[in-house]
């Protein structure tokens, strides 16, 4: 596929972070343990328990983990998000920790779970607030942890906007994808509306992010304190 002038030292810059990823994380493979990030979905149920799409994740990331572990690997698995509101109504507890909760409930180990732990480990204050974050703090975790496979659960509209993060973190984790009645994200937004913003920021949406601030504004309930 030709690339116009126009977009030919976006194209260069994308391919160089691609390029980067890849090796990083090809250079990874042989080391031992694997990392399952499942990507959270607002807002959360009445009772504070995940949302359908919510928990579809988090079953596909039980499974992967269960067939991990039955090979001898050492899994992990980190739920991001930190607590959020949507038009006005705040979750009592956040995306981290429920997700955490029922993972607990199937029986994953408390050892073996990361949410609001490693929120604050990264990304202190700021908190978890869109993708970008998320693919920040598991490619942070995942290189503390010295482990040589990262798996990504999300929704099938949203893997795309997750893959760029990621390759601008420096990693290609293995993608997998869920898919519900209704989802939160649609593809059309995604590819007019998300991505662009995501390829346009100078930022990765982290630090002096614009959109991300914008982001924050809307769903952290204690933007304004800071």
């Amino acid at each position: 596929m030709s690339v116009t002038p126009y977009n030919m030292e976006r194209y260069n810059h994308w391919r160089e972070l691609y390029a980067a990823a890849e090796k990083n994380t090809k250079d990874r493979l042989g080391n031992q343990g694997v990392l399952i990030e499942v990507a959270a979905q607002h807002p959360l149920m009445e009772d504070g328990r995940p949302n359908e799409e919510f928990e579809k994740r988090l079953r596909l990331g039980k499974y992967i983990y269960d067939k991990e572990r039955a090979r001898g690997i050492p899994v992990k698995i980190y739920v991001p998000g930190s607590l959020h509101q949507n038009n006005g109504i705040v979750d009592e507890i956040s995306l981290s920790s429920a997700g955490v909760a029922f993972l607990a409930e199937l029986g994953v180990t408390e050892d073996d779970l990361y949410g609001e732990n490693a929120n604050v480990q990264f990304k202190g204050n700021e908190g978890v607030y869109n993708s970008s974050d998320e693919c920040y703090v598991a490619t942070k975790l995942f290189e503390s942890l010295d482990y040589g496979r990262l798996h990504c659960v999300c929704s099938s509209a949203q893997m795309m906007r997750k893959a760029l993060s990621y390759i601008q973190f420096g990693m290609l984790p293995y993608f997998h994808t869920v898919t519900t009645d209704r989802m939160y994200h649609n593809y059309v937004d995604e590819i007019f509306k998300a991505i662009p913003s995501l390829i346009d920021d100078g930022h990765g949406l982290q630090g002096n992010s614009k959109a991300a601030e914008e982001m924050r504004r809307l769903r952290n309930p204690n933007y304004n304190n800071g």
